[in-house]
């Protein structure tokens, strides 16, 4: 019976599918532990799941979003680092394994993220009479993981960097003030910043340098000043003092850490002036150093820095432009940079507003990143029309210089505006989205996010028109309250994405070989001679750009073709703008697209019979941007990007861009890329040489027979009978013994092996 049924128990297994559910990753963080408030950068690790070929996630508020299993959001690798730009808050990271078959459960892991810094303490300084110094500040608000300590330092000098000076003292939360006694000499001048640090580590903004000179037995009023010629080549010095200084003496340490006495021991004084040769010193902190005694023996001295910087900052507004229209909340940026070859850094740099004759001051901002300061202004507080703005940076040795902007504020919102005025600042914010997003589309950039927020105004946009048309105040108003929230989203959309050039690389070609290029893509004859002629005339030039592109959080790459040329405007001589003035053929090698499918452009263009050479046309105000571009429809990785340029895929292409006229009937020849031409040269070499050597054999074999048979050789020997005497004699046929020729071998060059492809890392052939 055991033997009947086994190998029906057998066939029965068989029959029961095996199926084995796809794991979900478990995931870790060095950087970010559950429930702990942490900065960035950010990273998640995972072990690798087995039967998964990649693994898709997303970081968001909720935990339950649905991933997108594409390969923006996917990675075969089992770690990633999201990307910088994210604001403070609870966030989740979501994932889940995936292969071709089936996707696994999500896996969900929280964390706390904190990018913002604690705020600015304003410290100050007061000397004690027991000769300590009592410090005080407002304390640092950080609204994310909260304030966990303080950094105090301290220090002799004045104008310190707390980057090259050690922390004094740690203070934990809720001290928000000190007496420092610690190892003070009297009468000597301390330097004080401080700064906050939050739970997540983030350093908060360095307070204002506050200083105080401790107490001393000194009786002596002295007063040390310096004052710097207008040249800039000089500088006064002046010391005076309300009794007999004894035993003064004053030093001073120059930029290059050399020493500078003026008097040591001197008699007694109560006054003394002198000057500081400037022309041969360079720029930087002059540290005076006087030490001076009253007539008892108290120590009287005391410490001053001069900072030596003559060149004036830079300041530019960045935004808002000239005449812009604003309203509501203007984000004013302006880029301001200490300028020189000594850099004693910037003051907070202050904004105004002209009032009548004067400024007003609308407010400071302390520092600024990558030197742009941003300052949000509420311009409701100005009167709607043509306003100026003034911008003011000051570096630490006092230096100045100011930016102005016109501006025109326009608050569409105000009760006192009608809502034809609101429309129109609506119709400006839309028109100046939609010239974003063409921007975008013109390098082959589509953004989801963007469109949506568009439309989103779109459909508010076309709501408030349909309320404006209504009679009764209340209509009027929920009409300028839709066309408020579509400006918000409109502004929102032009923030979405970013794009910043990663890597370029340039086409390059010998203008004199323009021909023999040209054949090698398969243009000869008449249609070679005016692509040669317009190649003088326009100049062209190629190049492929590699942009970085941030989108709504999200990270990719963009491969972008850009062709430029000259404007000639004799092909400009049709005054219709909408006729076609130029058709440009590209011969695209195949190690950037396979197929025309692939790419995209913001010009139109036709796949001509050798996919993928196309035929770009050009209107006259396209021919007039002196540049076009196409891309591939894909979003690349960063290794992708960078596989393009270290294969110089660039010059793959066999010829540059070709300019022709309009209604020019292309008919490409076989295009042929170098390593062929290299073959040809070498095959078509090797035949000639030889038919040379058979030609020259041929002669000498006819010069022996003209020599005769049977006579002397030049040496006067008798040739051998040759067998055609015995002939004549005998009326014989000669016999002959037959002869194997040994063909001669020529070795042709064999065609080097296609490179492969740097889009093999894209995953196509």
């Amino acid at each position: 019976m055991p033997k009947i049924f086994l190998p029906i128990f057998l066939a029965f297994l068989l029959l029961i599918p095996v199926t084995v559910a796809l794991d979900a990753p478990v995931v870790t963080s060095v950087t970010h532990s559950e429930g702990v408030w942490a900065a960035m950068p950010m990273e998640f690790r995972w072990s690798a799941i087995n039967g998964a070929n990649k693994y898709c996630w997303i970081l968001v508020s909720v935990p339950d979003k649905e991933i997108p299993v594409e390969d923006n959001y996917c990675t075969s690798s089992t770690s990633v680092y999201p990307p910088r730009k994210m604001n403070s808050g609870e966030y989740y990271f979501v994932i889940k394994s995936v292969n071709p078959a089936e996707e696994s459960d999500s896996t969900s892991y929280p964390i706390k993220l904190d990018v913002d810094n604690p705020s600015k303490p304003i410290l100050s300084a007061e000397s004690v009479s027991d000769g300590s110094i009592d410090l005080s500040w407002e304390p640092a608000e950080d609204d994310s993981s909260g304030v966990k300590e303080y950094e105090l330092y301290r220090k002799l000098m004045g104008g310190f960097d707390i980057r090259t000076t050690p922390i004094y003292l740690i203070l934990p939360l809720g001290t928000t003030s000190i007496n420092d006694f610690n190892e003070m000499d009297q009468s000597t001048t301390y330097h004080y910043k401080i700064r906050a640090i939050d739970n997540a580590g983030n350093s908060g903004i360095v307070s204002n340098e506050a200083f105080a000179q401790t107490a001393a037995k000194c009786d002596l009023d002295i007063s040390f000043s310096t004052e710097l010629s207008d040249a800039g080549n000089s500088l006064a010095l002046s010391i005076t003092s309300s009794d007999s200084i004894y035993r003064g003496g004053l030093k001073a340490i120059l930029p290059d850490g050399s020493t500078k006495t003026f008097f040591e021991s001197a008699s007694a004084f109560t006054e003394w002036n002198d000057s500081i040769d400037l022309s041969s010193i360079e720029e930087g902190y002059i540290d005076f150093t006087l030490a001076a005694e009253e007539f008892f023996g108290d120590n009287c001295g005391f410490e001053k820095r001069f900072i030596y910087d003559i060149t004036n900052p830079s300041i530019h507004f960045v935004f808002p432009k000239y005449n812009d229209r604003v309203s509501e909340t203007v984000p004013f940026q302006v880029e301001a940079e200490d300028q020189g070859s000594f850099k004693s850094g910037l003051e907070p740099v202050t904004f105004f507003i002209q009032e009548g004759s004067s400024w007003t001051e609308l407010g400071t901002v302390d520092s600024g990143e990558n030197n742009i300061y941003a300052f949000n202004w509420d311009s409701f507080s100005a009167e709607n029309g043509s306003n100026k703005i003034k911008a003011v940076a000051i570096d630490l040795a006092g230096n100045q210089v100011e930016a102005t902007q016109s501006i025109t504020v326009l608050n569409a919102f105000e009760s006192v505006v009608d809502t034809n005025a609101a429309i129109e600042q609506a119709i400006i914010a839309m028109n100046a989205a939609f010239e974003t997003k063409a921007g975008l589309e013109a390098k082959a950039i589509f953004s989801e996010t963007a469109n949506s927020l568009i439309e989103e105004a779109n459909a508010k946009f076309d709501e408030a028109i349909l309320l404006s048309e209504l009679p009764g105040l209340e209509s009027q108003t929920n009409a300028k309250v839709l066309l408020s929230e579509a400006i918000l989203l409109l502004k929102d959309s032009q923030r979405t994405v970013t794009t910043s050039v990663y890597n370029t690389a340039d086409f390059i070609f010998n203008k004199e070989q323009a021909g023999i290029l040209l054949n090698a893509a398969g243009i000869s004859g008449a249609i070679e001679q005016q692509a040669l002629q317009f190649i003088e005339k326009t100049d062209p030039k190629r190049q492929l750009q590699i942009l970085r592109v941030i989108d709504d959080n999200t990270e990719y790459f963009r491969a972008l073709i850009t062709i430029s040329y000259s404007l000639d405007i004799n092909i400009l001589s049709d005054n219709n703008s909408e006729d076609i003035v130029m058709q440009v053929v590209e011969v695209v090698p195949k190690e950037f697209a396979e197929y025309a499918a692939e790419l995209d452009s913001n010009i139109s263009f036709e796949v001509l019979y050798d996919d993928p050479k196309l035929s770009f046309e050009l209107t006259k105000e396209e021919y007039r941007k002196k540049q076009f571009s196409y891309a591939l429809k894909d979003n690349l990785s960063q290794s992708q990007a960078d596989a393009l340029i270290e294969e110089n895929v660039i010059n793959k292409f066999v010829a540059p861009p070709v300019f022709l006229p309009v209604g020019t009937v292309v008919s490409l020849g076989f295009p042929v890329s170098s390593d062929v031409l290299l073959f040809s040269g070498i095959a078509i070499g090797v035949i000639i040489v030889v038919l040379v050597v058979l030609v020259l054999l041929k002669k000498r074999k006819s010069k022996r027979k003209e020599s005769g048979f049977g006579g002397k050789t030049k040496q006067g020997r008798e040739k051998p009978d040759s067998g055609l005497g015995r002939k004549n004699q005998k009326n014989e046929k000669p016999e002959f013994k037959s002869k194997k020729k040994s063909k001669s071998k020529i070795n042709f060059p064999s065609l080097r092996k296609k490179e492969e492809s740097p889009l093999s890392v894209f995953g196509k052939k």
